[in-house]
């Protein structure tokens, strides 16, 4: 069996979401995210997870989420582009590793568990996306 010098340790993910006019994708992608993270805690319970959200849009988006310690907000700023926003919540983050995410996204039901376990494996792990609109795939990156 492959053992990693990670396998040992506990990780801190950080999940890192720029939003801009995303009041009603991302709080659907926030409670799923937390769900997962809170069923993760069961198996993995020596990890963490937080989310690291960046307005891009001024709003305050802490007032439309649960609150939960596990969610960290960027201060808002205004048009500065999504990989501005994206390095903010970088900046923000105290995780030992990150995923950024896009808060008009959703993720497998497995996704938060799925990441955690192959961190212990493995330095880097890669995640497929795949782009839809109106329910149909118009992109998948395999």
């Amino acid at each position: 069996m492959k053992t990693s010098h990670l396998s040992a340790s506990a990780i801190k993910l950080s999940v890192l979401i720029p939003a801009f006019d995303e009041e009603k994708t991302l709080p659907i992608l926030v409670t799923e995210l937390l769900r997962q993270a809170t069923a993760a805690g069961a198996l993995h319970p020596h990890d963490e997870v937080e989310i690291v959200i960046a307005s891009d849009d001024g709003v305050d988006y802490a007032s439309l989420l649960p609150k939960d310690p596990r969610l960290v907000f960027c201060s808002p700023l205004v048009k500065t582009g999504p990989a501005v926003a994206r390095t903010r919540a970088l900046h923000a983050a105290t995780g030992s590793h990150i995923v950024p995410i896009d808060a008009d996204d959703t993720v497998s039901a497995t996704f938060i568990p799925s990441v955690l376990q192959a961190l212990k494996s493995s330095l880097a792990v890669a995640t497929r996306a795949r782009y839809r609109r109106d329910g149909q795939v118009i992109r998948a990156l395999t």
